[in-house]
């Protein structure tokens, strides 16, 4: 997998687990004075009737599906939210929706990315480096 830099160079992207990327984001934006929160929206196994071994599993989500996976903020200047993926994985329609809805807000940057380059050029881009 390939993506562009400013001056076409191309470079390959190197694989990245979602954790990864979310804890190399994460020390970014502490470092650059923002109060980072890692939100856990995901699903919570649930056994059957009895929570007895052997019941069928099933799963309870808590929260609203498509929200991301950080939020940032740094007081008086901006709220970020970002989405994360594994190298090569694309946010879910609903996160894309919720996004492109967050982005659209004034002092908000609204990101997914699948690797940390991806964050920092996109962070860069939209921030055009006033807020750090």
């Amino acid at each position: 997998m390939f993506y562009s830099l400013p001056n076409k160079k191309r470079v390959r992207k190197m694989k990245q687990s979602e954790n990864e990327i979310k804890a190399a984001i994460m020390k970014y934006l502490e470092a650059n004075g923002y109060s980072v929160y890692r939100i856990n929206n995901s699903g919570v196994a649930i056994c059957g009737k009895g929570n007895k071994a052997g019941d069928k599993v099933r799963y309870a989500f808590h929260g609203k599906k498509g929200f991301p996976d950080l939020v940032a903020i740094k007081k008086g200047k901006n709220v970020v939210f970002v989405e994360t993926k594994a190298t090569g994985k694309k946010p879910s329609p609903e996160q894309a929706g919720f996004l492109e809805v967050a982005g659209s807000c004034p002092n908000t940057i609204a990101i997914w990315a699948d690797n940390f380059d991806k964050f920092h050029y996109e962070f860069l881009a939209k921030t055009k480096g006033v807020y750090l």
